[in-house]
């Protein structure tokens, strides 16, 4: 890096260092509005500095895109209910105390991760070339099957429960997922997802689609739409929203195609919908009549949820783990019907201590804070600055890897560590495998 972009990086981290001090003196103030819009504000000035420094490479580096979509996940509740008062909802029943703490702790562990990425990290010289290589095979009609067998068994299942007769039966979302059996299948979304961007690309790479259609595409593309329309109908759009960002991803870093303005609109609405679809479950599925409280607690419910556990532990002080939770990623890799006692996961734990049956989505700093108390402004940076360019270095041998993260940078957000990597290693098993099958496919031609 030349010397005057290192100044620039080491500029922007003095000033983020200062903003954490704006933060606290807020914080000690009791301004809920000072903690906010300064961390904020630091957000901008890291922002600004990567695309300097940088360049074009912002929104493919998992390292430089991740504190954004932190950023979503911590601050979009006490922005909506503290400083905008949009929402008056509190789920958990936190103070007002522990939500500007917990506001402040999780403003302080992203400034340390920026700085620690503005002093130390160079960007990634990975190539992407081999997403340029998904091309299906004969060899690829198991992954068909499969496709082809989960697509017609949830659309049946969509049937068999009561289909759009259930649409406005006065359900809950928790109920909605009972009735469709939907809270089951996340393996199957997983395998979904995989199968479906590897086709997509797959398509994509062949240049003229019109020219070289074919009746198996065909087949392949409408298990792929009677699947994710179901997903819809169901009142799911999670793991919808991991299927476009391993889209965005190969348009993003395919040479021969450069992100224009078409390109980005139609991620905008496919990212409108998906917001919406919270509208749909709960005025559909509930009946119930939505004011725009109700719309906006509907639609970014999945962002301002998960770090009301940060808060409440706040509350409750619970016994801190020193970092064993971090270790859980073994026990979660065993399956519960080889290990009968498996200890429950955080969430599950959670869950089971407030006595409820809705499970609860955790945070990076939720559970930084159940491992290291208020010291997590010192540790949590470290650990996350740290497993992504882990991450980083090992994917020079495999993209495919880095490829999967950058799709898990939203689940990161809204889970613990050990199951984020679970579920990062699951999809990176099954694309993976579709790509060594098809390889297999094509070895007997390159011989001829």
């Amino acid at each position: 890096m030349r010397s005057g972009l290192k100044s620039v990086g080491l500029v922007t981290a003095c000033l983020i260092l200062l903003n954490s001090l704006l933060a606290t003196l807020s914080y000690i103030s009791g301004s809920f509005q000072g903690v906010v819009f300064v961390v904020i504000m630091s957000a901008v000035l890291f922002y600004v500095a990567v695309a300097r420094i940088y360049k074009g490479q912002i929104h493919t580096d998992i390292i430089v895109l991740f504190p954004s979509i932190y950023l979503i996940y911590t601050f979009s509740f006490p922005l909506l209910r503290h400083v905008f008062r949009v929402i008056d909802t509190d789920i958990l029943g936190v103070s007002y105390a522990a939500t500007l703490s917990g506001t402040l702790l999780a403003g302080l562990v992203i400034n340390g991760y920026m700085v620690l990425v503005l002093m130390f990290y160079r960007g990634h010289k990975l190539n992407f070339c081999k997403l340029g290589t998904f091309k299906i095979e004969y060899s690829n009609a198991i992954f068909d099957a499969f496709a082809l067998l989960f697509a017609a068994q949830y659309l049946a299942n969509f049937f068999s429960t009561g289909g759009f007769a259930l649409l406005g039966a006065g359900m809950s979302r928790l109920e909605a997922v009972r009735a469709f059996n939907a809270g089951a299948d996340w393996l199957i979304n997983y395998y979904f997802v995989c199968y479906s961007g590897y086709t997509i690309i797959s398509i994509m790479n062949r240049k003229g689609l019109i020219a070289n259609f074919k009746l198996a595409n065909f087949c392949r593309g409408m298990s792929i739409v009677v699947y994710w329309v179901t997903y819809l109908l169901i009142g799911n759009r999670r793991a919808l929203l991991y299927l476009v960002l391993m889209l965005v991803f190969y348009v993003s870093t395919k040479t021969t195609i450069k992100p224009q303005l078409k390109h980005k609109a139609v991620v905008i609405a496919i990212m409108l919908m998906l917001l919406l679809m919270g509208y749909y479950r709960t005025a559909f599925f509930a009946g119930e009549a939505v004011n725009f409280e109700a719309l906006v607690e509907a639609s970014l419910g999945d962002f301002f949820f998960p770090i009301q556990t940060l808060y409440h532990y706040i509350d409750h002080s619970p016994s801190f783990m020193l970092g064993a939770t971090y270790l859980n990623v073994i026990p979660r890799l065993v399956p519960r019907f080889l290990w009968i006692n498996k200890p429950p996961s955080l969430a599950q734990q959670f869950a089971i201590d407030l006595g409820s049956e809705m499970g609860y989505a955790f945070t990076p700093a939720t559970e930084g804070f159940i491992n290291f108390s208020y010291f997590m402004i010192l540790f949590l940076p470290i650990i996350l600055f740290a497993f992504f360019v882990f991450i980083t270095k090992i994917s020079k041998h495999d993209t495919l890897l880095y490829l999967i993260v950058y799709v898990q940078l939203v689940n990161f957000n809204r889970g613990e560590f050990a199951s984020s990597v679970l579920e990062i290693l699951i999809m990176y098993f099954f694309v993976t495998s579709m790509h060594m099958v098809n390889s297999l496919g094509r070895m007997p031609q390159r011989r001829r």
